[in-house]
């Protein structure tokens, strides 16, 4: 949440559009034709939070306190999957590396990994002193924010460095196969991490900006998924097809039992292709519901705090009442014996 933390202090006074007092808002709701708590709800910016900013610290202050343990969690896991994933075959092909190639290209694969490992695991120790020393507990949600970004521009230099290791394995799409199962994965945390939504929106805009957009552009793996790049695999296809019913039907010329030609031109390549996206699909759905959870899981988040606040607004009400009672019950002979004598 680095850049919009940013924004959100620098606008601090013209993002304050309202002071809203719990307390007045309850007994002007009261008061009312139709009375209804639902109504009492103070005002919310889209990314940045209540438009009271006061109460819009409050609230990070008790998110932060409520979310402990998904925060721990959701390090521990991230930490993990970098661990025993990236990091583990980084060091494993080290030797080979160095063997075919200098130090320089030992070090662009292996410091990025340890540069995510490294900037989760200080994050992680931060949050655990913070939790333990700090009264104020919101900057937890800052370096947390920070943490992940970091990490993912290192994911993100590392997917840049070896995004076609895996072709002889998975052939041309093992770049969103290695994308989404060893790269994104660790990632997969954010989405029980129950931060604000605009900490999620703005991650998920770096993911989609690195790994969808920049990375795919600049290293031209989108030409992977082109009819010239998939023409090789239907040839092989076709040389093991020893009927050539295959070889037939890729070239849209085969008839159907029933005497209908096919229905697409080049069959083959539709299907092929479909297989070739259908990781960066994933990839898509998986941000996607990340974002929805997140807005989701922040308006639940913001609800149940909204309701907290307005029970201890009536609470303090029924406090102030009882202390009446109990004194108008003290000194009612006193009252009483006044009015007779005014009377």
């Amino acid at each position: 949440m680095a850049f919009l933390q940013l924004i959100s202090y620098a606008l601090r006074e013209r993002l304050h559009t309202e002071h809203f007092a719990f307390d007045e808002q309850v007994e002007a709701n009261l008061q009312g034709v139709n009375v209804s708590l639902r109504q009492v709800a103070p005002k919310v910016h889209f990314l940045f939070g209540f438009q009271d900013r006061a109460l819009e610290d409050e609230f990070r202050e008790d998110l932060i306190e409520c979310s402990r343990s998904r925060i721990f969690m959701g390090y521990g896991v991230s930490i993990f999957m970098i661990l025993f994933g990236p990091t583990f075959q980084s060091l494993m092909t080290m030797d080979f590396l160095l063997f075919y190639s200098d130090w320089r290209v030992v070090l662009w694969n292996v410091l990025p990994v340890l540069f995510a490992l490294l900037f989760l695991m200080a994050g992680l120790s931060f949050c655990i002193y913070a939790y333990m020393k700090f009264s104020d507990k919101r900057a937890v949600l800052h370096v947390t924010g920070l943490a992940y970004l970091l990490a993912i521009v290192s994911i993100g230099v590392d997917f840049g460095v070896g995004n076609r290791q895996w072709d002889a394995m998975y052939g041309v799409s093992s770049w969103s196969v290695k994308l989404v199962t060893y790269h994104l994965a660790p990632l997969i945390s954010l989405t029980w991490l129950n931060l604000p939504f605009g900490m999620i929106a703005e991650l998920m805009f770096a993911v989609t900006l690195i790994f969808l957009v920049i990375i795919p552009i600049v290293e031209g793996l989108w030409g992977l998924f082109s009819s010239s790049a998939i023409q090789p695999i239907i040839q092989e296809i076709s040389e093991e097809d020893p009927f050539k019913d295959l070889t037939l039907y890729c070239n849209g010329s085969l008839q159907m039992p029933d005497g209908r030609d096919s229905v697409l031109k080049n069959p083959c390549e539709v299907n092929i292709r479909l297989i070739l996206v259908y990781p960066f699909l994933i990839i898509c759905i998986i941000i996607l519901a990340a974002m929805v959870y997140g807005y989701i899981g922040d308006r639940d988040s913001r609800r149940a705090f909204t309701n907290k606040k307005i029970m201890r607004a009536q609470k303090d009400k029924l406090i102030i009442a009882a202390k009446l009672r109990e004194e108008f019950h003290l000194h009612k002979e006193d009252v009483v014996l006044d009015l007779f004598q005014y009377f």
